[in-house]
């Protein structure tokens, strides 16, 4: 999965929320962020921007 998969995702509807959490598990800003939109995204990222994104849109919680 690349960084473009998760963008493009409907599965995401807060999308700058998304672009955050990606930025933040990635490491890239966010003018790297699309710069760099065919970069591969592991499995673990994957997880992790599922885990913090259903976090702060279902439970309210706020970002790290």
């Amino acid at each position: 999965m690349t960084i473009f998969d998760l963008l493009k995702s409907s599965q995401y509807t807060q999308k700058p929320i998304l672009e955050k959490i990606v930025c933040n598990v990635t490491g890239l800003t966010k003018t790297q962020l699309f710069s760099h939109t065919d970069q591969a995204v592991t499995e673990q990222q994957v997880a992790k921007i599922q885990e913090m994104y259903t976090r702060y849109v279902t439970n309210k919680e706020p970002l790290e």
